[in-house]
């Protein structure tokens, strides 16, 4: 879990097997309330993130390759 500012950032295994990234809103932190910000990939397993002002770097492994995905928090 990271706190962006704008909501909590939370990096889980519901519903995705290989993790995703959700963003629940700091009035309501329930599970119903989460939203997905970056989707589950079957073949990418989502290791890691940190939230910045205005990208989130994720660390993801493909075909046993680790990279750092920089992806802009507006889109």
């Amino acid at each position: 879990v990271d706190d962006g500012d704008d909501g909590f950032y939370i990096r889980t295994n519901f519903k995705a097997k290989n993790f995703k990234l959700m963003k629940a809103p700091y009035s309501r932190t329930a599970k119903a309330a989460w939203k997905d910000v970056l989707k589950h990939r079957t073949k990418v397993y989502f290791e890691n993130f940190r939230v910045f002002r205005d990208f989130f770097a994720v660390e993801a492994r493909e075909n046993g390759l680790v990279r750092i995905e920089i992806v802009d928090r507006k889109t």
